[in-house]
């Protein structure tokens, strides 16, 4: 009679979840259906399931019964391989109520890390008394299958509803019927046919591979295997054994950034995934202004209905001061206490399954209130007092001893699912492996959401797969190829950034320890991103930096003690060519933007001397976890860089690079090559220059220039600027660098600034050099023999205007003499052991690197009777090897250059 009492209760439980016979599923049954026996797809993504001969379908339409023979026991039959865990019920005549059931945990076979397709029929809704104990199954009530399924067949019965006694009763029951049944021979018969059946399972789940959009997640070895001993199963020393209860045995738990059976694998992670058994830290020193008011800001897409989301609280077990944000059926729950009782506060709405939801949970004083999704606000109010005290560190997705907590927290379970972004106030946390790089204090067993995403992306020469966010990759193409694969050559006059591309150049170390000059030339088409970055090390102290944040440009330096920010007037327009000058001298800076005013700004602090070691990067970085917080951006530039100038030395973009990343060509008239006979295109904003070789003229090199056209050796050349002669000539060359050396020439300007006559070494650690060149509309001769620059100025004359003027400049091994006009000599004399010049005669392609920023431009005139030594007149033309935009010179020469 108990045993009838007991069968009784237990079929009106079951009538309160379930509903009819032969009910359709959505998903097929390849991908972890529910049905106890059989399976039968119906089309339309839906399937139904079936059971054996001498069996039928009960009302869930999941479990099957034997016939009317009554030799199969009539409630639902047990899966193989599954304990279910209750709270012991007691029980009575009636029905059991809400108020006295008590879910805890289902525990299966299967690993942690794959997610199961169930679908469980509500009609219910759910009581606060219920899901107050956080045993809730995770995957109950979920509405939605989820998108990374097995393809491992399971079975979920009605029977993971039972409680613990109402199944140990039912077995007790089951086996006095079987004994009873053994003496009859028919009964033998069917309960070896029910042996078959089990055995038919067993090895359907063997057969089905398990498969997953995310390899790095699953292992592949004897993934059905439980260890039940630490003994049976060894660690790398990135994991370590424990107990594992979804399991009912042990594992290896893994520490960030690694994976695998047994924690061998080592992983990248950006997107963290949890499968409910690992969670991420965070230092509680992140919440120590948060105990009056906080915001947090979480960005998860959910796989079940059911896990803890954040927690922290001023003792290990909750008691007393805590927070935290769970997923109980379906719904999310914030609930805080600041010691006069716990605030529940429960979205008015369901969390989508498999999508990407956006959380806000915030605490103002005694307030909380919870948006989900954009939607309606909640709100909730402590009894009295306002303020939490956080001495535990924050967690995300789990805790370590969930048990402890559940009661508080409403879950006794870890989340299971993908986040994306966790926001406290103002702060981004930066989940990253390794951990050094990011803000993860610790971990464990955490996959990545996104590892699956480059299999399906083939990038070829050279080209790397990059996880670009949550959803997406893309293909790092190596400087010169471009394309969705790299399978397009290209190379580029004018750089253009994509937001996933960046220049690196070898760093600015001590050329900029002091004294900082930085041109650059850009177009933006992005209100945000990095244009220029140089610090000391990835984790932080000194850097320089130029960006747009919110469509104004700003330049920050930091010395040590925090950065100068100067930043724009107004922001700057957008695909629109600009040209900004940075200037910094010890601890102060400028900023001046297309000639407009000049903005000034301070570091602060003690230091003035701006240190760095690392590389430098144009337009982007190929890791932001290298770039200070302090330079408040995490974006790359998007748009064109032409041009780049540090310390009056321009940087080579398309050439002299150590790497660079997806560069495509920018759009501009150079593209079209309008320089024919082999001129070279020099972009200057929207418009250009040609630079012709020796023997071509006119604006795009399109006229033959014979020696008659250019000039004999008494006539005078043309220079306008960008204009040179490499004189590469042995008898030259050893006149120049004798001890006693002296050069003569006439010339004629309008330009107060221009470099004459030069000759130094090509490498940039060798500083000796002799100049000659207007600075200031007066005439300058200087050189360096190894120890030093020697400088002489001539202001008795002003030389820019427009007439010949002649010139004489002597060097007596470490004395120089200059003479302007036949005016008085000028001398100075260098303390130097050196009494030579160690120089070559190579060419002037770029005049701001050759003379390292001395001289930005070349003369704008014209140049006639040089003489080296005592030689003779020297026939420039004659001897030169090389040059370029050169001319005779026409009466008119003068102004055309102004």
């Amino acid at each position: 009679m108990k045993a009838n009492k007991l069968l009784f209760i237990l079929i009106v439980f079951v009538a309160c979840f379930l509903s009819s016979a032969n009910r359709q599923f959505p998903g097929d049954c390849n991908a972890g259906n529910i049905c106890e026996q059989e399976c039968n797809d119906v089309g339309d993504n839906f399937y139904e399931c079936q059971c054996f001969d001498n069996y039928e379908l009960i009302e869930n339409g999941i479990d099957c019964k034997g016939n009317s023979s009554g030799n199969v026991s009539s409630t639902s039959i047990l899966p193989i391989n599954e304990t279910v865990f209750s709270k012991p019920i007691e029980t009575t005549s009636k029905s059991p109520s809400n108020d006295s059931l008590i879910l805890d945990i289902v525990q299966t076979n299967l690993p942690v890390s794959t997610p199961i397709n169930r679908v469980e029929p509500t009609t219910e809704s759910i009581s606060d008394d219920e899901y107050d104990f956080g045993v809730l199954d995770p995957y109950q009530f979920s509405s939605k299958p989820s998108n990374s399924l097995s393809k491992r067949s399971h079975k979920f019965s009605s029977s993971d509803f039972l409680t613990k006694k109402m199944r140990d009763s039912k077995r007790k029951y089951n086996r006095r019927k079987n004994r009873k049944g053994r003496k009859k021979k028919s009964k033998k018969k069917k309960g070896k046919k029910g042996k078959k059946k089990s055995s038919r399972r067993r090895k359907t789940l063997k057969e089905k591979p398990i498969a997953d959009q995310d390899s790095k997640l699953i292992p592949t070895e004897d993934i059905s295997k439980i260890y039940k001993k630490c003994i049976e199963i060894e660690c790398s020393l990135h994991g370590e054994c424990i107990e594992d209860e979804m399991v009912n045995g042990v594992k290896c738990a893994c520490k960030f950034g690694y994976w695998g059976r047994r924690c061998e694998e080592k992983i990248d992670i950006s997107y963290p995934r949890f499968f409910g058994s690992g969670y991420l830290t965070f230092s509680k020193l992140y919440l120590r202004n948060s105990y009056k008011d906080f915001t947090f800001e979480i960005e998860f897409k959910p796989e079940t209905n059911n896990g803890l989301l954040l927690y922290s609280a001023e003792f290990p077990d909750g008691k007393y001061d805590f927070f935290s944000v769970a997923l109980i059926g379906g719904y999310v729950e914030y609930r805080f206490d600041c010691g006069s009782g716990t605030v529940k506060i429960r979205s008015n709405e369901e969390v989508r399954i498999n999508e990407w939801n956006t959380l806000v949970v915030s605490k103002y004083y005694r307030t909380g209130s919870l948006y989900l999704n954009g939607g309606n606000a909640t709100f909730g109010e402590s009894a009295r007092l306002a303020q939490i005290v956080f001495k535990q560190d924050l967690y995300l997705g789990g805790f370590k001893n969930l048990s402890a907590v559940g009661s508080r927290t409403g879950m006794k379970f870890g989340f299971i699912g993908c986040v994306r972004k966790l926001k406290l106030n103002h702060r981004v946390f930066q989940v990253r492996s390794p951990p050094q790089f990011g803000d993860v204090l610790n971990g464990v067993d955490i996959g990545s959401c996104t590892s699956h995403l480059c299999k399906s992306i083939n990038c070829e020469q050279g080209g790397k797969c990059k996880v670009i966010s949550s959803d997406r990759a893309i293909c790092l193409c190596p400087y010169g190829r471009v394309g969705d694969r790299c399978e397009i050559k290209k190379t580029s006059t004018v750089p253009e950034f994509t937001g996933y591309s960046y220049l690196q150049f070898f760093g600015l170390g001590k050329d900029i320890y002091r004294e900082t000059d930085i041109e650059v030339v850009f177009k933006p088409s992005k209100r945000n991103g990095l244009i220029l970055y140089n610090g000391y090390s990835s984790s932080g102290g000194d850097f320089i930096s130029l960006a747009l944040l919110k469509g104004y440009l700003e330049f920050r330096f930091d010395l040590g003690t925090g950065p100068a920010v100067i930043r724009s007037r107004s922001p700057v327009e957008m695909d629109q060519w600009h040209r900004v000058k940075l200037h910094r001298r010890l601890k102060l800076g400028s900023m001046e933007l297309d000639n407009d005013l000049r903005t000034i700004g301070y570091s602060k602090g003690d230091y003035s001397m701006l240190t760095l070691q690392l590389d430098l990067f144009i337009g982007g970085h190929r890791d932001f976890y290298e770039v200070s917080p302090l330079a408040g951006v995490d974006v790359s530039f998007v748009g064109c860089i032409q041009k780049v100038v540090i310390n009056g030395k321009p940087l080579k973009l398309t050439e002299k690079l150590l790497y660079g990343i997806n560069i495509h060509e920018c759009e501009h008239i150079c593209n079209e090559r309008p320089c024919r006979n082999g001129g070279i295109c020099v972009p200057n904003m929207n418009n250009y220059q040609c630079s012709c070789l020796l023997g071509f003229g006119n604006a795009h090199c399109e006229d033959i220039r014979t020696r008659r056209d250019i000039g004999g050796k008494e006539d005078a050349i043309s220079f306008r600027g960008n204009s040179w002669l490499s004189l590469n000539d042995d008898r030259v060359h050893s006149l120049l660098t004798d001890s006693v050396s002296e050069i003569e020439f006439s010339f004629k300007t309008n330009f107060s600034d221009g470099l004459i006559f030069w000759v130094g070494q090509n490498l940039s650690f060798q500083p000796d050099f002799l100049a000659i060149g207007v600075r200031g509309g007066h005439v300058e001769f200087s050189f360096n023999l190894g120890h030093g620059d020697a400088i002489i100025t001539d202001k008795t004359f002003k030389v820019s205007d427009e007439k010949w003027h002649k010139v004489r400049a002597i060097r007596q091994d470490k004395r120089g003499l200059l003479e302007v006009d036949g005016g008085k000599t000028i001398e100075k004399t260098v303390p130097n052991e050196y009494v030579r010049l160690n120089v070559d005669g190579s060419g002037m392609e770029d005049i701001t690197e050759k003379t390292k920023g001395k001289y930005t431009i070349g003369l704008n005139g014209c140049l006639k009777f040089l003489k080296i030594s005592d030689d003779d007149t020297l026939d420039m033309l004659g001897k030169a090897k090389d040059g370029r935009n050169i001319k005779k010179c026409e009466k008119d020469d003068i102004h055309h250059y102004t």
